[in-house]
């Protein structure tokens, strides 16, 4: 594709380099040229201020997949855990990069591949509300942490069928974006949406991913109210957490690796083609 042709070298610099009008040496030189230059990676390193980071907040619903699941251990009480904020490092080291590639009729496929990997954070928080008449009985527990994943050797791809409505399609519009009357999905009112009323059918058939973990790591926030002075309970099972993540690492790399593809090919699939069917029946 265009852009995965343009990873680290853009079509202006490609073209005078061509033309023998451009010394090789000062596009090296030029490291805030942005896509014409530098490709896709120098226009991510320049939007990221050299960073090469993405930072999001997670919303409480998207497309009705909540950001929090909460389960119950028997006798003593719920769980909550919560997915608060996502940053995402080394996305200007990206090694290839394909965007909605038709490969048939209805299919199109989307790949993304980094040798170097990405490292990942996750904030989440968890909360632990004991039951009455059980057998933990305490005031309710509330930590906040994050989940640090380093990762090398990233690649994922996946293969969906769309069709279309070609008299809806046909009628959309660049006011369409902005001034349409299309329908509002769990009282959203997203331009998005006009997009999803030109659809019949979406669905994944295939999605995979290959990821290298190499490090996985719980890391406790401490606000400015609490102290961090002496050990505490939270400090030994966060201790023990990553105990427990470093054996299976160091002990069971290859099953890290398939399990991660284990759940990208099965439950993945199954709440994505959800999420997408919801859409299209409720637009």
């Amino acid at each position: 594709s265009f852009v995965s042709d343009h990873l680290n070298e853009g079509i202006t610099l490609r073209i005078l380099h061509k033309l023998s009008t451009w010394n090789m040496t000062k596009g090296g030189d030029c490291e805030d040229c942005g896509f014409f230059f530098k490709g896709f990676n120098g226009l991510v390193h320049s939007l990221t201020q050299a960073f090469g980071s993405l930072e999001f907040a997670i919303p409480e619903t998207v497309f009705s997949v909540h950001n929090n699941h909460t389960f119950t251990i028997d006798n003593y009480g719920e769980v909550i855990l919560t997915a608060k904020r996502v940053k995402i490092y080394g996305l200007d080291d990206i090694t290839d990069l394909s965007l909605f590639h038709p490969t048939g009729e209805n299919m199109i496929y989307s790949a993304v591949t980094s040798d170097a990997g990405f490292n990942i954070t996750v904030q989440m928080e968890v909360e632990v509300k004991p039951v009455e008449g059980r057998v933990f009985k305490a005031d309710a527990l509330r930590e906040t942490f994050e989940l640090k994943l380093n990762t090398s050797e990233f690649s994922f791809s996946s293969q969906s069928s769309i069709s279309f409505d070609r008299e809806m399609f046909n009628k959309l519009t660049i006011g369409s974006f902005k001034y349409g009357s299309y329908t509002e999905y769990e009282g959203n009112r997203n331009p998005l949406n006009c997009i999803f009323e030109t659809l019949s059918s979406a669905s994944v058939t295939d999605m995979k991913a290959r990821v290298s973990l190499n490090a996985v790591e719980v890391v406790p926030v401490i606000s400015a109210a609490e102290t961090s002075v002496g050990v505490n309970l939270e400090g030994c099972i966060d201790r023990l957490i990553n105990n427990v993540l470093k054996l299976i690492l160091l002990e069971y790399p290859v099953t890290a690796t398939e399990t991660l593809d284990g759940l990208v090919r099965g439950p993945a699939i199954d709440v994505l083609n959800k999420v997408l069917k919801d859409l299209i029946t409720s637009t």
